[in-house]
Parts: structure tokens; sequence; C-alpha cells
């Protein structure tokens, strides 16, 4: 197959003009892009300006517009280099190289790529490379990891598709969506299964290998006349390499891909209508109907919380339905229905309903981490202990308060506190037993005074394992808050341009969550943004703590501010 010219590339002679050129623009006159004097706050403004427009023209199913806006995004230079930035410096897989081996951890490796995509003339996808990485039930998952280049493209891609299907996406569905998670799903599946609520029987559903297996035609049938639409038939079809051998693709949608968790969205996309789910006041309103069921989706897991057993049998046999036009099948051995005293899991939590005296329905349902998940988690601590023994205890401390506080802030939002309790109590005898493994000839109380101490910081605890020439400690798991999640309004999306108060006040409410709190003190004073990329401290990227006048002895709050780690560098070096 020859290559051909690709639909996002940029040209010099393009009729649209953007506002971003100038000295301080994207790309100067000859052409070349300079990373080091990119205006990132305007390049993220002319895409967050695009998406909008392209949201709002597709609630007003003005589709000419809509075709007209997403052409304008796929060639923009700012959507561009806000995809290159996406790609090489936010996204977790960013040290993962594809088939071509190749990662830019730099500003100079990312201004060469850009300069590449810019001048890119003939354009064939990559093969995905294939590895794989464990599941929390001990099997596989397989990844397929792009070229660098073909990532930027999808995220390109991306940016120009999303918008017009967060139009359209049901308000229930919550996986891989922006400004929408897991505790969103959790606290919907809470609010379905309350005390005194009627609907008690829960159909738990899994697809049999989703990602692996949407049929194509089906798929590309759904996205319709979409510009690009050629560039993510190629994608589909580009195949991939396991173990330097070739492997064809006609299904599927390799998980990997920066468009894959959007184009798997895109195919289950109307489920909910297919269950007959109605609501007061039409799609647009919260409401469901007293007679339907609820329907929760987080990318390829949902549930269906019905009335009784017989509209969840119902239920079962609309979903094959549906999913047997998309080359789906439910997994006949991991979709269940049961009563919701039972209990089931649901992204690492459990939620069950248990009968109560004080209650005037006499139940109450509770969702905590399910015991796979504290079981997985306290293996991790087991091992991760055990991989210090014999590294100082900065080392341990560096290692473990990441883990802990990863995992306590995840399940923070559940009924949580007697397992961080149990956690808690874990820690403390893993911390004495790699005291007493690095100690083995000293006495406990000689090592309980080296290692432990009472720290201004845990004020409600007569030992803290802390390094007492530095002052870090190790996370109390019990002293993490167990507070309730606000769950994102039915359809809001941050796309829509009628909703930018709402998104804005709501990043500052509940941002930064998992700082800790002098850190939170600090985000606060900045409105929880970068000032150095004047984007959310939150989209991903690491942070650092930078002094603003270089002192690093000078501790005082008006000194401190949050940097995304990048911008930290690349003002370091004179570059921002």
């Amino acid at each position: 197959m020859t290559g051909e010219s690709p639909v996002i590339s940029w040209n010099s002679n393009r009729t649209v003009r953007e506002k971003m050129d100038g000295p301080q623009g994207l790309i100067v006159s000859d052409g070349t892009v300079h990373w080091q004097t990119i205006d990132w706050p305007a390049a993220y403004r002319t895409v967050r300006t695009l998406r909008r427009r392209i949201y709002r023209a597709t609630e007003m199913r003005d589709w000419k517009t809509v075709r007209s806006l997403q052409k304008l995004m796929l060639r923009s230079r700012a959507n561009l280099l806000v995809s290159i930035r996406r790609v090489s410096q936010i996204n977790r897989g960013k040290a993962s190289p594809g088939v071509d081996a190749k990662t830019a951890p730099t500003p100079t490796e990312r201004a060469d790529l850009a300069n590449q995509l810019v001048n890119l003339k003939a354009w064939e996808p990559l093969p995905a490379r294939r590895v794989y990485i464990p599941k929390a039930n001990g099997q596989k998952r397989p990844l397929g990891i792009p070229s660098l280049i073909d990532r930027c493209q999808q995220a390109i891609v991306l940016n120009a598709l999303e918008p017009c299907w967060e139009a359209q996406f049901e308000g229930t569905s919550y996986g891989f969506r922006p400004g929408r998670g897991v505790h969103d799903a959790i606290e919907r599946i809470h609010l379905a299964t309350k005390s005194g609520s009627k609907r008690v029987w829960v159909l738990d559903a899994d697809i049999k290998g989703c990602f692996d297996n949407i049929d194509h035609d089906a798929l590309m049938e759904a996205i319709g006349n979409f510009p690009a639409r050629g560039m993510i038939r190629r994608w589909l079809k580009a195949g991939y390499v396991e173990d330097g051998v070739f492997h064809a693709t006609e299904q599927g949608t390799p998980q990997g891909g920066v468009i894959s968790p959007l184009l798997a969205n895109i195919a289950l996309h109307g489920m909910e209508e297919a269950l007959g789910i109605e609501y007061r006041g039409g799609t647009s309103a919260s409401y469901v109907k007293p007679h339907c069921p609820v329907f929760v989706r987080y990318a390829d897991d949902f549930v269906v919380i019905c009335h009784t057993e017989t509209q969840a049998l119902e239920a079962r046999t609309r979903v094959a339905a549906f999913l047997a036009g998309r080359g789906l099948h439910l997994s006949e051995e991991k979709t269940s229905i049961r009563h919701i005293r039972e209990g089931f899991d649901f992204l690492g939590f459990n939620v069950r309903s248990y009968k109560v005296a004080d209650r005037a329905a006499g139940t109450k349902t509770l969702i905590k981490p399910s015991k796979d998940a504290v079981k997985a988690f306290r293996k991790k601590l087991r091992d991760l202990f055990r991989a210090h023994v014999g590294s100082d205890q900065g080392q341990l401390l560096a290692a473990a308060n990441p883990v802990i506080r990863g995992w306590c802030n995840y399940y923070r939002y559940s009924v949580a506190g007697k397992i961080f309790s149990g956690i808690e109590h874990y820690v403390h005898v893993r911390q004495r037993r790699w005291c007493h493994r690095a100690h083995a000839r000293k006495l406990k109380h000689w090592w309980m005074r080296k290692y432990f101490g009472r720290h201004y910081n845990c004020p409600n605890f007569s030992y803290t394992f802390m390094d007492k020439q530095s002052g870090a400690f190790m996370i109390h798991p019990a002293a993490i808050k167990i507070v309730r999640w606000t769950m994102v309004k039915h359809r809001n999306s941050p796309d829509d341009p009628a909703l930018a108060d709402y998104w804005r006040n709501r990043a500052r409410r509940m941002g930064g969550t998992d700082l800790t709190r002098s850190w939170q003190k600090v985000a606060q004073r900045q409105r929880h943004k970068c000032p150095t990329c004047r984007e959310s401290l939150y989209n991903g990227e690491t942070i650092r703590m930078s002094h603003v006048d270089g002192d690093r002895t000078n501790g005082s709050y008006r000194n401190l501010r949050l940097v995304h780690a990048d911008c930290r560098r690349a003002s370091n070096q004179g570059l921002a």
C-alpha cells in the first residue's frame, strides 16, 4: 500500500489563519517549530475554543458546520503541538516506544517531531508493538503501542472527533471521558441502590474481549462521514508485531492507542436506548422513569440495576442482541444476575445492601473496597517492603508513600474507614519486620528509637515511622479522611461552552485531593493552575514544588509555587 497525504498535515499556504501567528506564536515564518517559544496558554485556548464550537454545532445538529470545524481542528497548528505535548510529555505511556523505538523526552526532540509532522508529505501507519501487562486476576492484558508519529496523529484526530461524540454520549457512561471517572460511576450506583430503592436486582455484565473483537464495519458506520475516517480505518487495519512477527487485525481496536478508548465508547454507545431506558423530561434530564432500570457503564464494564429478576433477564437478552451487532458477546462465566443483598464487585469496589433496624426501609447500601482489592494491595505492600530490605529508610519512604497515598485516595470516597485501619496495622507490622531484618543484631528498643517517634504532622499517632534527620515520614492510612464524592451532573461535558463556570468551580473544589495539605494550600493560591503554561495542575503531568526566588532555604508560602515538572525544567534552563 502506498503512502498518502495525511489529512492533518499543515501547509504554510493555508487560507485559514489562526490567531497563533506572530513572534511568540507556534511556528515562525520559516516554518520551523521552536518548542521553547511556544505560547502554550494560547495554544490550549485555541484547541479548547474549537472543541467547544464542535460540541455546540453537534448539539444543534448542524452537521455541515461540524465537519467544517473538524477539518479546521485537523489542520490546526495549535492542535498539532498540544497533541505532541500530550503524547510525549503528559500521557503515562510517554516513555513506551512503538515499533519505531522512538520517544521524545526532551524539548529539542519534541520540536524535531513537530517539524517532522508539519512537513509530512506521505503517511502510512506502522503496526503496533504488542506487549502484555498484568491484570488484577493474575492474567495478562494485551496492549498495542502505536509508533510515536501515529500516537501524535491519533491525538490530533481525537480532538476533532471527541467533542462531537461528547455531545451525544449517554450521561451514565463514565469511562475514558473528559471530566468523568470511576468515582462518578460508583456514586451513580450508590444513588440507584441506596436505602429505599426498589431496584434490587443487578445484571453484572462482562464483555468478552471487548477491545479485541469490535467489528470494524459497525464501528466505521457509527463514526459516519468524519473527515479523517480513512485514517481511523488504516489504524484499525495496521496490525501488530509480537516477537518480531507481524499479525493482521481484522477486528478490534488495540488497547494502548490514544484514540482506542474513544472508539470503544463509540462502538458501545446506544446501549441505554437498546435497554429501553427513558428519562423524565427527555434524554437531557437526569431522572430515569420509575419503571425503567438504571444503566451505568465504565468503558467495557457495566451494570444494569433492575426492579425484578425478570427485568434483569430481559436486560441481558437486549444487551446480548445489541452487542452481537458489533461483533461482541457477553462472557458467560463472568456475567451474572444477583440480588443487591448478595452484593457485587465493580471497578474494585463492593456494593451490597445490608439489613438494618434503624432505617425505615430496613436496608442500607454500603460501598467498600472489594476483598480482592484489599488482598492485592496487601500483597503489593509486602513485596515493596521485601524489595527494600537493605535499602536506607529514605528510599523505602520514597517508594511506599506514593503507593499508600494513591490506593487510599482511590478508596477514600467509600465506606473504607475500618479497612484503612486494618491497612494501618498491616503497614506497621511490615515496618517492624523491615527494621528487624535491617538490624537483626539490635534489640527492638534500639530500632524503635531510631526509626519511630512522634511527628508534628501526625498528632493523633503515638508512633510514626520517620526519618528523624529529614523529617520525612510514612503516611498513616488511618489518617486519610473519608469524604463524599460529588458526582458530575448527568450529561455535563467540559466541551459545553455554557458550562465553563461549572467546570472551573468543580476543578477548584475537587482538584488536588491527592496532594498534601501544605501543597493544597499552595495550589489554592494559584487557582490550581501551573504558573508557567497556565494549564490545570491536574492534567496528568508530574507536579513539582518550586521556589519563586530560587532560594530553597526560603520556605515561606509566598515563595512557593507548584509547577509541572517539564515546565520547571524548561524554566530552569531559561527556555520558558
